[in-house]
């Protein structure tokens, strides 16, 4: 059984979180996309509603400088903006 795939539309739809702030964590590395389309449209996997549910815990929980460590990626930039 092949796994639900979500444009980036429906995965905003899904989850609440914009288009925009999806496009910002996947430019900061903490949230990317399964595949891109040829058209560079973002594709998304069932699996990342837990990932994107473990950066929203951490952002909420206000350990924003630390949601690279604990993520496993790497950046030095702060995630105030989503």
């Amino acid at each position: 059984m092949e796994e639900k795939i979500y444009t980036v539309g429906e995965f905003a739809r899904l989850t609440g979180v914009t288009e925009r702030t999806l496009r910002y964590y996947d430019q900061e590395n903490l949230l990317k996309p399964a595949e891109y389309e040829d058209n560079g449209r973002r594709l998304y996997s069932h699996g990342a509603l837990f990932e994107l549910n473990k950066i929203l815990a951490l952002k909420f929980s206000g350990r924003n400088k630390e949601m690279h460590t604990i993520t496993g990626t790497a950046s030095n930039r702060h995630i105030d903006k989503a």
